[in-house]
């Protein structure tokens, strides 16, 4: 099991909003690390990280806090090419699968 699997399993695990949130932003972090450059990688990590998340009874903080930080990194234009520019002028359909 991987590192970043574990944290996935303990997202579940967390007992209040701010610690799924956190333990969600830190799965970005390690997200960024292990994808590199590659942004399909990427795409496909925040997609696990949303999964993982999306039955948490958060009241949509954490899912928010989750998309702000990976339109934020996204924007900043550490990938080059088609997720940039393809997926974030109008909304953040690329979420689910531009």
């Amino acid at each position: 099991m991987t590192y970043f699997s574990r944290m996935l399993e303990s997202v579940s695990s967390a007992v209040t909003v701010d610690v799924k949130g956190e333990y969600s932003l830190r799965m970005l972090e390690v997200a960024e690390v292990l994808s590199g450059d590659d942004s399909e990688s990427y795409a496909q990590y925040l997609m696990r990280v949303l999964k993982a998340i999306e039955g948490e009874d958060t009241g949509g903080k954490v899912i928010q806090e989750v998309v702000e930080y990976a339109l934020t990194y996204i924007r900043t234009g550490m990938f080059p090419g088609m997720i940039r520019d393809t997926c974030l002028p109008t909304d953040r359909s690329f979420i689910l699968g531009c």
